[in-house]
């Protein structure tokens, strides 16, 4: 009976997930998450709390050599303005 309340796999929907671009979706909200807790700390400019997002995805698995790191300005939108600084 509880496997019928399961989720069934669907094929297409597991590629998707494991493409480059999901994987490339999936460390952005990480970094974006790391620099918002690293700019949340009282003095910390956006270059430091970039450089500290990207040691905490490595150091976790998220990046490994050679991939490709999203652009700037999908790390540093407006609403990571925690400051009001324009950096």
């Amino acid at each position: 009976m509880l496997e019928t309340n399961r989720r069934r796999s669907d094929p297409a929907q597991a590629a998707r997930q494991n493409s480059p671009a999901a994987a490339l979706r999936s460390l952005e909200r990480f970094l974006r998450k790391e620099m918002r807790a690293q700019l949340s700390v009282a003095g910390r400019t956006k270059r430091t709390a970039a450089r500290l997002a990207l040691v905490a995805a490595i150091r976790e698995g998220h990046l490994e050599p050679g991939a490709l790191l999203p652009a700037e300005k999908a790390l540093t939108c407006k609403k990571l303005a925690i400051h009001g600084s324009s950096e």
